[in-house]
Formats: C-alpha cells, structure tokens, sequence
C-alpha cells in the first residue's frame, strides 16, 4: 500500500470511529482495530498519544473523563468455518424463538387471568350492592 493510500485509510478510519463512537461503539472500535491492524501489517509504529486515547486489545475510544464503554468482548479459540456458524445461529434463532413465544403465551395466560380476576370482582361487588341496597321494589311488597 502507498504511503499516501495508507496516510488516507488511517484518517479515514480514525474519523469515521470517532464520529461513530457515541451511536455505534462496537462499530467504532472495530475500524479502530482494523486501524491498528493496517498500522501492524505496514509496520509503522503506533504514536504514543493514539497508544493512550485508544484500546490496542479492543479498539475503543477512551476519553478521559467519560465513563467508558461496555467492551467489545471477542471470542477466544477458534473460528467455526462459515457453514457451522450459520447453522449455529440458526439453531440459537430457533430456541430464543421457542422461548420468545412461550414467554408470550405465559403473558397471554397472565393477562386472561388478570382480565378473570378483575370480572369477578366487579361481579361480586354488583351483587353486595344490590343486596344491601333498598329499591322501590322493596317497600311496594310490604
């Protein structure tokens, strides 16, 4: 890569993080990984200040003062070839799908029972107060 190429790609990446880094933080931090990767593969030293102002493990952007970010964490071993990780994904998607709809219907059968509830109570409250109370009804009959 040119040293210009190179000199463009790296403030490419420097800006576009910092301006992703309050609404996106893991996108952030993974340009400044590759931004630190770009930096390996051409071995140019890293600056000191960029050493400080950025995580050389993670990517992101710390900035003194601000709380910092939740970390990106990345998974340690190996990597399932593309074929595994897709069906892995899909095999999770169906079981949060399977508990997504169990917890729906666990609401559903919760909401009915709540809606029981609240009928018989209004029920029974009509009844205690035409009980005790006194209609024309019951003077005629007297």
């Amino acid at each position: 890569m040119a040293s210009s190429q190179l000199t463009a790609s790296l403030d490419f990446l420097t800006d576009a993080a910092h301006l992703l880094r309050g609404a996106a933080p893991e996108t952030s931090a993974h340009l400044m990984r590759h931004r630190a990767d770009l930096l390996s593969h051409a071995n140019v030293p890293q600056h000191e200040l960029q050493r400080q102002h950025v995580c050389s493990a993670c990517g992101h952007i710390m900035i003194h003062g601000q709380a910092p970010e939740q970390a990106v964490r990345r998974r340690k071993g190996p990597r399932l070839p593309a074929a595994e990780a897709t069906t892995a994904v899909t095999k999770n998607t169906d079981a949060s799908k399977k508990t997504a709809n169990a917890s729906s219907k666990q609401r559903a059968k919760n909401r009915r029972a709540g809606l029981q509830a609240l009928l018989s109570q209004q029920q029974q409250q009509q009844q205690q107060s035409s009980a005790s109370s006194l209609t024309l009804a019951d003077f005629r009959g007297k």
